[in-house]
């Protein structure tokens, strides 16, 4: 017992106290502090893909507004947009048939005229005769308010396919810059 009550046992229990007291501190503060390291880092990370996801996706719609765009410029679909004769027809099917074979993302793809009747279609004979905007009141309420570029908000199931689909209509103006119809895509939305 006098041993315990010497300064020689003393100074090392109270040196060693102290030092393990300054370790605990020492592990609770670097804990904490990677902890909130490493979940800040995990949300920027995921923050960082949403962002590049999102990106990849903007880059998608703006790369098929531009197909799209590019499609209204063509001969044919000017050409029978404009005369509707069934020389033009033909033609025109078969280039909007040879247009969804380069797309995988293309359910189907078809033309009307400036009131939205369905003309044509490169897989649905069905839809010929009915009003494509009727169908698509999102779209319709764009066509109305003049933007340019027409992606619909709602996504829908396909007739065609069953699979969930989304609708990209475009203008189609013949030369003297005069409408003369709509081109319209549905799209397949889903994994590939």
């Amino acid at each position: 017992m006098k041993k315990l009550k010497s300064l020689k046992v003393k100074m090392p229990l109270i040196i060693i106290s102290i030092v393990i007291v300054f370790i605990i501190i020492l592990i609770a503060i670097t804990d904490f502090k990677a902890s909130d390291t490493i979940k800040n880092t995990a949300f920027s990370g995921y923050q960082n893909t949403a962002s590049g996801y999102a990106s990849l996706i903007d880059t998608w719609f703006e790369y098929q507004l531009t197909v799209a765009n590019t499609y209204t410029k063509s001969k044919e679909i000017k050409t029978y947009l404009s005369e509707r004769t069934e020389e033009s027809k033909n033609e025109v099917l078969n280039y909007i048939k040879d247009v969804k074979a380069l797309n995988s993302y293309f359910i189907n793809i078809g033309l009307s005229d400036v009131n939205g009747n369905v003309l044509l279609d490169s897989d649905d004979q069905n839809l010929i005769g009915k009003n494509i905007l009727d169908l698509n009141p999102d779209v319709k309420a764009k066509i109305n308010s003049n933007e340019k570029n027409l992606f619909g908000h709602e996504i829908r199931i396909s007739e065609i396919t069953g699979s969930f689909s989304l609708i990209l209509l475009e203008r189609v103006f013949n030369n003297n810059n005069q409408l003369t119809g709509y081109i319209y895509i549905f799209y397949w939305i889903g994994l590939h």
